[in-house]
């Protein structure tokens, strides 16, 4: 019987001939049994077991888990490998001969300077998750000690460091130390430290200048200390009591062979690290190709359940909650697996650089091809995912689905084969393509589009602006889907455009890193700055450790190993490297204390500190590699352990240490270490300070800055004409998505876990969740700015033959313009608003006063119906008429007095029109409008009451004389009352100034600050015929938050003037749909637009409402807590 795939495929081959896919395995695709019969007749049902297990079993320990663990005790096990070297010779006797006597197994007799435990330590220090990572890490490390060997060697090669003959007491310029943390008194050569101090301070500055690696940079900076503290120290090392005698045939190997002293320790462990990592952990190749070949499969995965439920479900993704969660959580799996790629390529660069790529067969630069591949599918799929779930599956949706679906699911299978194919010549390790499937699948494509423009044409002549509307995602999801193919269809030509030569590429890396040295771009204040600020650390630093910490290294190291550009991550790195001290030098400073005093038999003292060594190791390796914040505390807590462990007392056989000494040096690292770490804080908040908070506050608005400007240069030119954009344009933009944003946004990732471990100190509390949603919010708009691009560049790349009619094209209409050019002007004012509220005017401010900030410009934005940044004095006009109008009563006076009041009160520059900050400053004085009512009674008999407007009259009354109308008009400012009263004034015409519209707009919409009341009260003026009510507008800046006096006792009822309810950028992107699905409809214009046009408009206009969303997202983000 013929399997299901088997089937699948027999069926494509029936509808496209006698093709045959090369070498490819049949497309698996897991279609529902409703899905099928619904656009093919003649299908057959097959049912088998594919053998596949998806179980419902849990494991014990999960994956990471085990990975993490397994990595942990490799490292272990090659740190006990490493230790090795360190073995001492079993003649050794350090009474003997003063000790000059061959003390190393593995190294000559004139090799005494030690550090040979530091070979076990670079084994935890280089640890990767895999071989590529490991080359990594030991070349950057040797990189760094190179620079300060090989600078040491030069500096020491023309000064001569003095030794001594006799007694200390004899020696004029040695400066006797006898309070230290040693317990012990040394000496210090005064003259010697300040010769070379300036040497040492100059290759510091230089280093933390030069464009290198950060960890390289900490390496060359420890070990020049490491080097120079010991050369230039004065006593012996062998016996500290002593000084460097000039006599010692050992010592004097220091004079004149400087670089054997360092070069031997550096190359063995060197060679050690490389042989025990690459026989110890898994190559990045292999992982990588694991990784790909999955990522594949997650692609169709998506893409056939996004196409099935799309196409062949009737309801929405809210009524289908295990499909949204089951999409949810592939989204995330294929998102970290592509990001895991991302990573392994740097991994894959290295290894290819050392030959591995020879036995494993990968070409770094095919596969890198291939990973950026997989991230532009994703988003297109999206995209998709975004349209099904914008989708309501009304009516006019059913219709062309029933006409399209067999062409889209003819359209996913095609791809589906592309993308199988790819994947296959990428394993290969293909360097030229030449896919068979892309003739097949742009004929898909040709044929669906042309169906789809059918079925519009065939259905739009009974189509109304609200079931438009309701189609428009189908829009999108044919767009998405196009872009879906287009963009396996061009891989072929990019990847073929491209040289994958191994030589090019590393000729091109080192070609960049040797220029990079010469880019001015490199050299900015900031790092002149940082540089400035880790010397001045580095050089209080190397006071202590010379005349408080017997030239010991361990402080001045310290603030080399936590520097930073600012406070956060400086402070991330402190406590974890503080943190880790403790955990690594505690717990295994006592083992050491008890094993050391274990004699009898000798192997048992061995055996114990191995077995401490491995376990310790192992849990401080397994924190490091779970990630998280302390992963760092778990490498400190690893390599102080260790050299602790490997610490050689002679305490059994000679008993030259004591316990108590082994105490001593065993705490005394933490001590320095913490005295590093607070020199290095104190010098970072006193000289310019850099908060990690107001890092990242900062980072968000250069983010907002890039997406407004993509937003101008996609959506608001291709709003005003569909013109083609230059290559300089294009050019600008691609970089602009696709270089500067994501670096932002992943500069702003690391910003953000490092101000959540900021001290905050005076400033309000950081919120993480805030700041994340930001973040998220962000990373979307980026996503539909790369879709829009996508678009754009689509449609410059096609054969257009639209019919310009008049009025055929929709971007000419007025209709179209004014929504256009409304919506532009409020996704600008937006950003600016956005950018405006991140930056340090609004660092102390609360939630409450953001939010008062924001209803102020929605107020004014809604007073200004021109969006010309101003409200002028027609819009006033109709401000006040609209607060008329909310009262519930007519206005009798002259509506352009108020006008002026108004004006005169808050146009301070008397320039005719109101700007945001005249209006804001006057609300913040305490602007405050007040409709007022007042109440009187008739002076002759009772007679029925009525308000204005009620159309109604007493027929049954006689005529009787008009009585004089009654106008008071009160204006109190700073205090001071002025009372116009006039008498005998008749009844003045209620037309409104300029004819302004009564609909109400919002009471104060643009007078907002505080809650306030508007007091309603009534006059009645009666005549002998007829009965009219009276009101006045009272504009009323109050003085000390106190309300002004009535002169009579009105009717009042409290508003609150702050009336604004909601962000009303959505309402102005809902009106720019509106109007362009009208304007598509009118006298039939859909039939002078190409199918090509229509999808570019029609998108952009999905697009853009997104757009809204997402600001009004982070709007409603920012004024949260």
């Amino acid at each position: 019987m013929e399997s299901a795939k088997e089937a699948g495929h027999a069926r494509l081959r029936r509808q496209s001939g006698d093709y045959q896919l090369p070498y490819l395995p049949a497309t698996t695709r897991r279609s529902s049994i409703e899905s099928a019969y619904q656009y093919e007749k003649g299908a057959k049902l097959h049912i088998d077991i594919d053998g596949k297990k998806n179980g419902r079993q849990q494991g014990r320990w999960s994956a990471n888990f085990r990975r993490n663990a397994e990595l942990s005790i490799r490292v272990a096990a090659g740190v006990l490998l490493a230790s090795v070297v360190q073995s001492r010779d079993t003649n050794y006797d350090p009474f003997a001969n003063g000790g000059e006597m061959k003390k190393w197994r593995f190294f000559p007799s004139w090799y005494y300077i030690g550090g040979l435990s530091y070979c076990a330590v670079a084994v935890i220090f280089s640890a990767g998750r895999n071989i590529g990572a490991t080359f990594r890490e030991v070349c950057q490390a040797l990189y760094g000690v190179g620079l300060a060997l090989i600078y040491n060697i030069i500096l020491f090669s023309w000064y001569v460091v003095p030794t001594y003959n006799g007694e200390a007491s004899h020696q004029k310029d040695l400066v006797n130390i006898t309070k230290s943390l040693t317990a012990s008194s040394y000496h210090v050569n005064t003259a010697t430290f300040f010769d070379l101090l300036p040497w040492i301070m100059v290759y510091t500055v230089v280093i933390l200048i030069l464009p290198i690696d950060n960890n390289t940079k900490k390496f060359a900076l420890g070990n020049n200390l490491f080097f120079t503290l010991t050369i230039i120290n004065p006593n012996n090392p062998l016996d500290s009591s002593k000084l460097k005698a000039a006599s010692s045939w050992i010592l004097g190997i220091l004079s004149f062979h400087p670089d054997h002293v360092y070069s031997v320790p550096d190359i063995v462990c060197a060679s050690l690290l490389v042989s025990n990592h690459s026989f110890l952990y898994g190559s990045a190749i292999t992982s990588l190709r694991t990784e790909t070949l999955a990522a594949g499969e997650d692609i169709n995965e998506l893409l056939n359940l996004i196409i099935d439920s799309y196409c062949f479900k009737s309801k929405t993704t809210e009524n289908m909650n295990f499909l949204r969660l089951k999409l949810s959580h592939k989204f995330d799996r294929a998102t970290e697996r592509h990001r895991r790629m991302v990573a392994l390529l740097t991994d894959v660069w290295w290894e290819q650089s050392f030959g591995l790529h020879l036995f494993l067969g990968c070409n770094c630069s095919v596969y890198k091809r291939y990973v950026n591949l997989i991230g532009s599918l994703l988003t297109d799929l999206q995209s998709l995912h975004r349209a099904m779930h914008l989708e309501q599956y009304k009516d006019l949706h059913v219709a062309f689905l029933e006409s399209i679906q067999r062409e889209v699911y003819v359209t996913q299978m095609r791809s589906s084969d592309l993308l199988n194919e790819i994947s296959s010549n990428v394993h290969h390790s293909a360097k030229r393509l030449d896919l068979l499937c892309i003739p097949m699948l742009e004929k898909q494509l040709d044929s669906t589009l042309r169906r789809y423009r059918f079925t519009q044409n065939r259905l739009f002549h009974n189509t109304t602006p609200s079931q438009l509307r309701g189609n428009m995602p189908l829009n999108l999801f044919l767009y998405s889907l196009h872009s879906f193919c287009r963009t396996m269809i061009q891989f072929q030509t990019n990847f073929n455009e491209t040289n994958h030569s191994n030589r090019v590429r590393a000729a091109a890396f080192a070609s960049s890193s040797f220029l990079a040295f010469f880019d001015s771009k490199q050299y900015n204040w900031g790092v002149f700055l940082s540089a400035f600020k880790v010397s001045t650390a580095i050089l209080l630093g190397t006071f202590l450790a010379i005349y408080v910490f017997g030239y010991s290294s361990i402080t001045p190291a310290a603030v080399a190993y936590v520097m930073g550009n600012h406070v956060g991550g400086s402070f991330s790195v402190t406590v974890n490297r503080v943190g880790g001290v403790v955990a690594g030098s505690v717990v295994p400073s006592v083992f050491s204390i008890f094993i050391n005093q274990i004699c009898y038999p000798a192997w048992m003292n061995s055996v114990l500190t191995n077995m401490v060594l491995f376990i310790w190791v192992a849990i401080s390796m397994y924190v490091k590699f779970s990630g998280g914040y302390s992963n760092y505390a778990g490498l400190v807590s690893a390599f102080i352990a260790a050299g602790i462990l490997l610490q050689q007392y002679d305490t059994c056989q000679y008993g030259s240490v004591s316990p108590s000494r082994i105490a001593l040096a065993s705490y005394s690292s933490v001590a320095q270490t913490s005295v590093g770490v607070f020199l290095f804080i104190l010098v970072e908040f006193s000289m310019c300070p850099k908060s990690a908070t107001t890092l990242l506050r900062h980072n968000i608005q250069q983010t907002l800055t890039h997406l407004q400007q993509a937003f101008e240069e996609l959506v608001g030119h291709h709003f005003d004409s569909i013109e083609i954009m230059g290559q300089e344009q294009q050019q600008r933009i691609e970089k602009l998505l696709q270089v500067d944003l994501p670096a932002l946004l992943e500069q702003q990732h690391h910003l953000l876990i490092e101000a959540k471990t900021e001290p905050q100190l005076w400033r309000p509390s950081f919120s993480y969740r805030k700041y994340e949603a930001v973040l998220e919010t962000s990373r979307r708009l980026l996503m539909t700015n790369n879709l829009l691009y996508k678009l754009v560049k689509w449609y410059q790349h096609q054969d257009v033959k639209t019919v310009f009619k008049d009025p055929g094209n929709i971007l000419t209409t007025p209709e179209w313009k004014v929504s256009a050019t409304r919506f532009s002007k409020s996704v600008k004012d937006t950003f600016d608003t956005l950018q405006m509220l991140f930056g340090d005017d609004f660092l102390y401010s609360e939630p409450d006063q953001t939010a008062l900030f924001l209803q102020m410009k929605e107020a004014f934005r809604l007073a200004d119906k021109d969006c010309s940044g101003e409200i002028d004095a027609d819009e006033v006009a109709q401000l006040l008429e609209s607060i008329f109008t909310q009262s519930g009563a007519v206005r009798e006076a002259n509506l352009r007095e108020y006008v002026d009041e108004f004006m005169q009160i808050v146009d301070v520059d008397h320039s005719g029109k109101v700007s945001f900050e005249e209006f804001m400053n006057a609300l913040e004085g305490g602007l405050k409008v007040q409709v007022e009512i007042f109440s009187q009674q008739r002076p002759i008999g009772p007679k029925s009451r009525r308000l204005s407007g009620a159309g109604q009259q007493n027929t049954s009354c006689s005529p009787r004389p008009r009585r004089k109308s009654r106008r008071t008009r009160k204006l109190r400012y700073s205090g001071v009352d002025t009372i116009l009263e006039d008498e005998g004034m008749p009844g003045e015409s209620s037309e409104p100034y300029n004819q302004v519209g009564s609909t109400p707009v919002v009471a104060a919409v643009a007078l907002l600050g505080r809650t306030n009341d508007i007091s309603v009260a009534t006059t009645v003026t009666a005549t002998s015929t007829e009965e009219k009510v009276h009101q006045e507008i009272v504009l009323n800046p109050m003085e000390n938050g106190l309300r002004s006096p009535i002169s009579t006792s009105p009717l009042q009822r409290q508003h609150d003037i702050l009336n604004v309810e909601e962000f009303t950028l959505k309402d102005v992107a809902d009106a720019l749909k509106t109007t362009f699905v009208e304007q598509f409809l009118v006298d039939g214009r859909y039939q002078n637009i190409s199918m090509e046009e229509f999808l570019l408009l029609s998108c952009l206009v999905i697009g853009a409402e997104q757009i809204a969303k997402d600001l009004t997202s982070m709007q409603e983000i920012v004024i949260s807590k």
